[in-house]
């Protein structure tokens, strides 16, 4: 795994305010807990196994064609905000959105499993917040050190006791000549990150360097 450090310039007491009123009226929940991830995981586990192929968002497979994200305008950065029905579903849509934000997706023809195609990495955290952080620093990593480009992110496994995560995705190596060239994502942040849940509905928020 691969960890880094990112150092961020505070922000200002009213900006701060309104982010969490936007997150806020969009989600309307509490923080999700360790022993409340727990319990969800058991169901996300189900549900991984009634739906492997993620159809309609479930499962934690999603690709460039089911959007369960969407880009909040923050400061001089932008903010990512993905959903689910649990925690994997939301993380693989957090992926897709970052690199949606790099390039045009349906550019890419994702590849199945090969080191052309594939990728598949182990992540951990030493929490909740530390996991989804490892999680999308990887996933950029890649793109940085590789040049690779998801336009599939699935999450197969969470250890919510180890805050260990187990992902894959297919995709290929980003082609001036072929694909769009987007924003380029510097770094990942802990600014205003969030995890909340209510109703069955798991929302991340995370706030990409730009």
């Amino acid at each position: 795994m691969v960890s880094s450090t990112t150092s961020r310039s505070s922000v200002s007491a009213s900006l701060t305010a309104e982010i969490d009123a936007n997150v806020s009226d969009r989600s309307g929940l509490g923080i999700v807990t360790q022993t409340s991830l727990q319990t969800d995981l058991i169901q996300s586990q189900q549900a991984l196994k009634e739906t492997q192929r993620g159809e309609g968002g479930k499962g934690g497979d999603i690709n460039a064609t089911v959007k369960n994200y969407e880009y909040l305008p923050h400061t001089a950065d932008i903010q990512l905000h993905a959903w689910g029905v649990d925690l994997p579903t939301a993380l693989s849509g957090l992926a897709v959105a970052m690199f949606g934000y790099m390039t045009d997706l349906n550019l890419i023809t994702p590849g199945f499993g090969d080191q052309t195609g594939g990728r598949e990495i182990i992540v951990k955290g030493h929490d909740l917040h530390s996991m989804v952080y490892s999680f999308l620093d990887e996933w950029l990593y890649r793109f940085h050190s590789e040049g690779f480009i998801c336009s599939h992110v699935s999450v197969y496994s969470i250890n919510s006791v180890t805050s260990e995560c187990k992902t894959s995705g297919r995709g290929e190596v980003f082609n001036m000549e072929k694909h769009k060239q987007g924003t380029e994502v510097k770094a990942i942040t802990y600014s205003n990150m969030q995890v909340v849940k209510k109703d069955g509905r798991v929302d991340v928020y995370v706030i990409i360097d730009i």
